[in-house]
């Protein structure tokens, strides 16, 4: 199913307070949150994530059972998947205990890459660069292109220690 047969699925569904979710590939009950998170992978795949990539709620504190609410891999030029774009998404103001929450859950994934969203604002910060303020993220090759440079510059720079 493509993204726009997916999307009328999951219109079709509110009417009963389920969703679809392409991910899982099934009906999920449409909390608040669920439907921000539904939002968010909708706007994803308009923005050339592939669906494949993405994993719904990540482990991130394993000790903790705690779980993010998307996370996005990419995949290197050996074929390896690797954290990409980690993703929380919340009702209502985005505060800075939700910015914790998410830098918590990163500091186990790794992602170079993390938003935090309700849905309409964006806050997107990147390890190299820090904080933007977005309506929407950045296309997924665009992300992935950063990364590699990035790399690239942190590969020249390790040798010239």
């Amino acid at each position: 199913m493509d993204s726009m047969g997916l999307f009328v699925q999951a219109m079709l569904n509110i009417s009963k307070n389920r969703l679809f979710c392409p991910i899982r590939q099934k009906e999920v009950v449409g909390r608040p949150e669920e439907r921000i998170r539904q939002g968010v992978i909708d706007q994803l795949l308009q923005l050339g994530y592939p669906l494949v990539y993405m994993q719904i709620e990540p482990l991130c504190a394993p000790r903790l059972a705690r779980r993010g609410d998307l996370l996005v891999m990419r995949k290197s030029s050996l074929g390896k998947l690797y954290p990409l774009f980690l993703i929380e998404c919340k009702v209502g103001e985005l505060r800075k205990p939700h910015f914790y929450q998410l830098i918590g859950y990163n500091h186990f994934i790794q992602a170079p890459y993390v938003g935090l969203t309700n849905g309409g604002i964006w806050r997107l910060y990147s390890s190299w660069t820090g904080s933007l303020t977005m309506s929407c993220p950045l296309p997924y090759e665009i992300l992935c292109q950063q990364v590699a440079h990035f790399e690239a510059i942190q590969k020249e720079v390790n040798r010239g220690d």
